[in-house]
């Protein structure tokens, strides 16, 4: 379904389509406008196209690939959501900035590159990214919503460029260690939160099996949603 002229994609109706080609006349794709598509394997979006709206590919189930093109300049909101097939992705370097949970629960992304143009990354961006394995923060990105890696147990982050952000003991931290946004997955034993840390984002220890105990500084202000989540013999 369109708009008249054919420059707004509002809905996609052939929910047993295995792929699509977007016409290039079109410059906006509603939100949700392809939500639940299950058989859609690919779809290609031309040059030209400016907004893909928030949700527009949420479980598509069977989608394996899609690409961005550079028209576009920022990745929506759960825009790729709990795609499970999803496998190949490439962001183009428009790109300034990936919504709140734009790939979480995409099971099969095995990796994903994340260009010099993107500053800003939202909460959950890449939760839930089972076979997630490596994944590089480039300089330019300053900003950092609620923990953007969480539960994805085979990540390896890297920061090493980044100024706004540290790793310490494998604890990622933000530079000035008043945050902490995630804990590896496999420590073990107690961990003492060091005193400064004002705040440790949600689901920071997921799936921290082996983690026993945490001692909490005075000055800690705020703890996320789930924090703990399948931390199993976490006692104390």
């Amino acid at each position: 379904m369109f708009s008249k002229d054919k420059t707004r994609l509002i809905c996609y109706l052939g929910s047993y389509s295995r792929s699509y080609a977007i016409p290039g006349s079109v410059r906006v794709i509603d939100d949700y406008a392809f939500c639940n598509c299950e058989e859609l394997v690919s779809v290609i979006i031309p040059e030209g196209v400016s907004t893909i709206g928030r949700y527009t590919f949420q479980s598509c189930d069977g989608l394996v690939s899609a690409n961005l093109p550079k028209s576009v300049t920022v990745i929506e909101n759960g825009l790729f959501s709990k795609c499970k097939q999803l496998s190949s992705i490439t962001i183009p370097d428009s790109i300034t900035s990936i919504g709140v949970g734009a790939f979480r629960g995409c099971a099969q992304l095995a990796s994903i590159n994340i260009p010099h143009s993107v500053t800003t990354i939202g909460s959950y961006a890449f939760s839930e990214c089972d076979n997630l394995e490596s994944i590089y923060i480039p300089s330019s990105v300053e900003v950092m919503g609620d923990n953007p890696f969480a539960c994805s147990p085979k990540l390896k982050i890297d920061v090493h460029d980044n100024p706004k952000f540290i790793f310490v003991d494998d604890v990622l931290y933000d530079k000035d260690r008043t945050r902490i946004i995630l804990f590896p997955t496999e420590k073990t034993g107690d961990f003492v939160i060091t005193e400064g840390v004002e705040s440790v984002d949600g689901y920071a220890f997921c799936g921290c099996e082996a983690l026993e105990s945490i001692s909490f500084p005075e000055g800690l202000e705020s703890i996320g949603e789930c924090v703990f989540k399948d931390c199993k013999e976490l006692e104390s």
